[in-house]
């Protein structure tokens, strides 16, 4: 199908090709607009059947999950509305190309989901190995090459082609071990899900158009719609493909993770043959072969295929799972073996998807109130989220974004921090990220000009600019006119489609900002349609959900006022507001919060009392023992992390009973090139962009251990719990993860050191706002330089 030029859907994924379809689904490639045109797979699913949604759930919250450089890294999921669906083409309009104009609203039919990943330029495992052996072509019958082999000496180790296809092997099961250490089964492994991305000599990706013979191949593996916790039932619907289906599949019987082993069989002996391994040409015989364990001499099709790896697939072959290899590390020992090689092992990634155990009710609610707000029904127009500082309360708002997606409805986020460096923070970076034709429009409308241009001044023209200078904050009377404008610009927002605002920290804001969220969230209920309303009058489907945590301390001089305790309970006095008090967790669900987080730990029933008795539930101080139980048990290189029993009572004893204090606890022993990237983080006060880290990091010093990237250090810290990383507009941002860990990492920074970084970044900011950079560089330059000692 051919495809115009600047299709565009969800205002974001700009499609350039189908890259495959079926009847459920259809697979785009496309780039990310909103971040830095990063390219994209993009899969639409037909929501068809009661549970289709869930499914479609299910496959995006098992990658986020899943963490590992051999598996898909997923960006992005959420419904797409029959306008949206029909600038992507999803459904005929009896001509090819008539459903990328996305002009007209699409016809009654299924709703559609879709998956964003990333897009890796590669073949799959049967592409691949003709790649390396383009003599491997077989005749239209598929029974005889094209051009004859010469058989491979038994004894001899592989070597060129043979060797990068087993390394490239190894790499498959490194990524189902990683699949099945969570206790998934993918269920659906077969060569075109692994998909193997050509590397030249120097590890560079090689062009799609060259015909460079690979180095060696970097895998990844694909598709988790089928996969399944190994626990659930097989039922009597068979997952998979055939003929890649373990004969216990088929069967109804229960299976493991054994079964993904058997597929891998096939998809070995499909690759290297081009032709299934059991006899007959049709599905039927084919199942029956497979469940009798009759499979084709693979050595006699391919007489040069290393002994072992032919010995190798005709045991994953076996019908019975008990005669099979038993778990994939076997598989990759054995092709380790046979290749004569031993494959760098990957540390595996513990991401931190924390569980959202403990918050069910919490997120069912929400995802009621957001339905409602769809409707136009919502009860309240702000909803508070309280917590101490033992809640993950930045993950629940992660959740809630992802709720609002599932309804196909618009959610943005945005931060307070502090010290503070300009009024209304946290919406302007909401503001930021609205599309960029409803910003156009708002400012053809003359009157959103002056808020705009202070939000996000970057976007505005000279000549807006010249014309909203003219707007004075300072007086009484213009602050009023500004804040009745900043709410009417929100406002009009919603008018286009239901939208969640998410606002982080909501104790770290500002007076402007409370004014503003309190005349936002007071007009919504103002406009509602009530009993005494007008009956025609339009709700404004508009929510504002923020996260409020128990402040102490100050931080660099500026004193945790109690204005925002004060200001939070008058606004829970209004009828339009909800408060929600989050409790921690209890006894019974510490083990479950536990083995959802990380399920290669074993802990007793003893431990998990202690543990409760020392943390009081405080999900917080849960995830500090998890992480000092999995860093100080796991030798490196090994593939579990199982505390031996005398560790825990150690790790319990010398657990501090404040997260904060945890946390800078194992900041301690670290490389002083990671404590620099922490010192950074703390002295940005909020989150920073990552090439504004790269900038700083470079300036101030060149103490970073050979070898290791800024990108490795960051991915080192994310995985230890130190950093977050999170999407905005113009990419990636970097924060530290928890608040109390920042304010005293800056405050035991030497005062020279202080200077120097802030120095650092006052310099990297202000060349990056002579080359257009952001729009609110002008304040974070002055915050910096005063600290710096710099004059202004």
């Amino acid at each position: 199908m051919g495809i115009p030029p600047d299709v565009t859907f969800l205002r974001r994924y700009r499609v350039l090709e189908e890259l495959y379809s079926t009847s459920e689904s259809r697979v785009l490639r496309a780039l990310d607009t909103q971040h830095s045109g990063r390219p994209c797979a993009v899969k639409i699913l037909r929501l068809e059947g009661s549970k289709a949604l869930e499914a479609a759930q299910h496959e995006f919250e098992v990658l986020r999950k899943l963490r590992h450089p051999g598996i898909a890294e997923v960006y992005d999921f959420g419904r797409l509305s029959p306008e949206e669906a029909g600038k992507a083409a999803l459904e005929p309009r009896g001509d090819a190309e008539a459903g990328f104009d996305g002009g007209e609203a699409l016809p009654e039919g299924p709703e559609h989901a879709y998956i964003a990943c990333a897009y890796y330029s590669g073949w799959n495992l049967r592409e691949a190995f003709l790649r390396l052996f383009p003599e491997s072509r077989f005749s239209e019958n598929g029974r005889e090459p094209l051009e004859p082999v010469a058989p491979g000496d038994p004894g001899a180790v592989p070597q060129g082609g043979w060797r990068i296809f087993l390394e490239a092997l190894a790499q498959v099961c490194e990524a189902l071990n990683a699949i099945h250490a969570r206790g998934l089964i993918h269920f659906d492994i077969k060569p075109e899900n692994l998909v193997l991305v050509p590397l030249d000599v120097s590890s560079q990706p090689i062009p799609e158009s060259s015909n460079e013979v690979p180095a060696r191949f970097e895998v990844k593996v694909l598709d988790f719609g089928l996969s399944q916790e190994e626990t659930t039932p097989v039922g009597t619907r068979a997952r998979g493909t055939i003929p890649y289906l373990a004969p216990e599949l088929l069967q109804a019987a229960r299976a493991d993770h054994r079964c993904d082993l058997f597929s891998l069989g096939v998809s070995i002996a499909f690759a290297v043959t081009g032709r299934f391994p059991f006899p007959g040409t049709r599905p039927e015989r084919w199942i029956s072969a497979g469940r009798e364990g009759r499979s084709i001499e693979l050595r006699k099709l391919r007489p040069d295929m290393p002994e072992g790896l032919a010995a190798l697939t005709e045991a994953l072959l076996s019908p019975r799972p008990a005669d099979r290899p038993q778990s994939a590390l076997e598989v990759l020992s054995i092709l380790e073996k046979t290749g004569g090689f031993e494959l760098r092992r990957v540390e595996q990634k513990r991401r931190r998807t924390l569980p959202v155990i403990g918050w069910e009710r919490e997120l069912l609610h929400l995802r009621r109130e957001i339905e409602n707000l769809k409707r136009g029904e919502a009860s309240k127009s702000l909803i508070i989220l309280e917590g101490d500082s033992g809640q993950f309360l930045d993950r629940l708002l992660d959740e809630v974004e992802i709720l609002a997606r599932l309804e196909g409805v618009t959610a943005h986020g945005g931060t307070a921090f502090l010290p503070r460096r300009y009024p209304y923070q946290p919406f302007a970076e909401v503001v930021k990220k609205l599309p960029g034709d409803l910003v156009a429009r708002m400012l053809s409308q003359e009157r959103f000009a002056p808020v705009i241009s202070a939000f996000c001044p970057i976007q505005v023209s000279p000549e807006v600019l010249r014309r909203a200078s003219k707007l004075k904050l300072k007086p009484r009377g213009e602050a009023f006119r500004f804040l009745d404008l900043a709410t009417e610009l929100f406002l009009e927002a919603a008018r286009e489609s239901p939208l969640v605002v998410c606002i982080r920290d909501l104790q770290l804001a500002g007076k402007e900002s409370f004014d503003l969220l309190r005349s936002i969230a007071r007009n919504v209920h103002l406009r509602r349609p009530s009993r005494d309303s007008t009956p025609d009058l339009e709700p404004v489907k508009l929510l504002i959900i923020a996260t409020y945590r128990e402040r102490h301390g100050d931080v660099d001089g500026t004193p945790a006022r109690s204005g925002s305790t004060e200001a939070i309970t008058d606004l829970a006095a209004e009828p339009y507001v909800e408060r929600i008090h989050l409790n921690a967790l209890g006894m019974d669900r510490i083990a479950e919060w536990i083995h959802e987080r990380a399920p290669q730990l074993q802990i007793e029933g003893d431990t998990i009392r202690r543990l409760y008795e020392k943390t009081q539930g405080s999900p917080a101080l849960i995830e500090e023992f998890i992480l000092r139980t999995l860093y100080s048990a796991a030798a490196p290189g090994s593939h579990a992390a199982r505390p031996p029993a005398a560790l825990t009572p150690q790790l319990l004893l010398r657990l501090p009973r404040s997260p904060g204090e945890a946390a800078l606890e194992r900041v301690q022993p670290l490389p002083h090139s990671h404590r620099q990237v922490l010192e950074i983080l703390a002295v940005a006060h909020g989150p920073l962009p990552l090439r504004d880290l790269a900038a700083a990091d470079d300036a101030a010093g060149d103490d970073a251990e050979a070898g290791e990237s800024l990108s490795a250090r960051l991915e080192r810290l994310a995985d230890l719990g130190f950093v977050d990383i999170r999407e905005s507009p113009a990419g990636l941002d970097a924060a530290i993860s928890h608040p109390e860990l920042a304010e005293q990492l800056y405050r035991q920074i030497r005062e020279d050191r202080r200077e120097l970084l802030h120095r650092t970044l006052a310099l990297e900011l202000l060349e990056k706002l002579g080359t257009g950079g952001s729009g609110r560089a002008g304040e974070d330059i002055a915050f910096h330089a005063r600290h710096a000692g710099l004059e202004q």
